[in-house]
């Protein structure tokens, strides 16, 4: 029996026209503004620090879907090309199944990621789910509970009027 040929390799990689990509539109991960300085001073200390992973999108642009601060940093220098992996033609759910699965360990917001695993698991089967992403069952339920969560309830209201006066 001979090796299958991986669909995925070195030919996936690709140096491109930055206006031939654009950014997808969701997003797990909200950078605060410490971190996106010391990520701005990263990238344009070393012009660009990863590969964006990207898919061709309806409209044949190259949709990047992880490396999207990075991204919109580097178009702050007006930098023409940037290298991608290109995962060709596959759907938005897709994207959003490699992003879990190449991400959830180093995501700071469990909260929005937990969202995100709700609206996928929503539109697939749970073994679908399951053989795409290292999650099982019972992980996926806790994140779609993070997500359904009414935070808010919780949180303590600041007053919004402030003392002027002593008297």
């Amino acid at each position: 029996m001979g090796k299958k040929k991986s669909q995925m390799g070195i030919e996936n990689f690709k140096k491109v026209k930055s206006k031939e990509v654009v950014v997808a539109n969701w997003s797990v991960k909200n950078k605060d503004g410490r971190i996106l300085k010391k990520l701005r001073n990263s990238i344009f200390k070393h012009k660009q620090n990863n590969i964006f992973l990207a898919r061709i999108n309806e409209n044949e642009k190259f949709e990047i879907f992880k490396g999207k601060e990075a991204f919109k940093i580097l178009m702050e220098k007006d930098i023409e090309e940037v290298m991608i992996y290109d995962f060709g033609k596959i759907t938005e759910i897709e994207s959003k199944l490699i992003y879990l699965e190449t991400s959830i360990k180093h995501s700071d917001n469990y909260i929005e990621v937990g969202g995100l695993v709700k609206e996928i698991s929503s539109e697939l089967k749970q073994e679908d789910f399951e053989r795409f992403i290292n999650f099982n069952f019972q992980e996926m339920e806790d994140l779609i509970n993070l997500a359904n969560f009414d935070w808010n309830k919780y949180l303590k209201k600041e007053p919004t009027e402030i003392q002027t006066s002593l008297f």
